[in-house]
């Protein structure tokens, strides 16, 4: 009977001495941790608009390349750098041309698509 006399209920020394410290430990939604894990996930949703800014940023640079290399370089040019930027840009250049009216040899898709980008960025952020 003494062992009961200390308080301590049957089976209670096979625990772990801290055991009143466990529940404390594995409470993941506490108002701080919910506070932090909202802080965490807006950091890593600005570093991803940030990074889809700066993806579409260079896009633009590619549309524009490929715009000043039309004045200069013909239209069936067999440079790699001048394929590379067709390759690169086609997908988002040729709906647009089809979409749009004749112009009389002049191509407005890159305008268009540009103008259409910097809407983007602007909306995302």
């Amino acid at each position: 009977m003494a062992a009961h006399d200390s308080g301590r209920t049957p089976g209670a020394s096979k625990k772990c001495p801290a055991a009143w410290l466990k529940p404390a430990l594995i409470r993941p939604r506490s108002v701080l941790y919910q506070r932090t894990l909202k802080a965490i996930e807006a950091v890593g949703d600005v570093r991803m608009i940030g990074l889809l800014v700066t993806l579409i940023t260079l896009y633009e640079g590619l549309i524009l390349l490929r715009a000043i290399s039309s004045w200069f370089a013909s239209p069936d040019s067999d440079h790699p750098a001048i394929d590379l930027l067709k390759r690169l840009t086609d997908p988002v250049l040729e709906p647009i041309k089809k979409a749009l009216p004749d112009t009389g040899g002049i191509d407005l898709s890159p305008l268009i698509a540009l103008i259409g980008l910097e809407l983007v960025k602007r909306i995302l952020g």
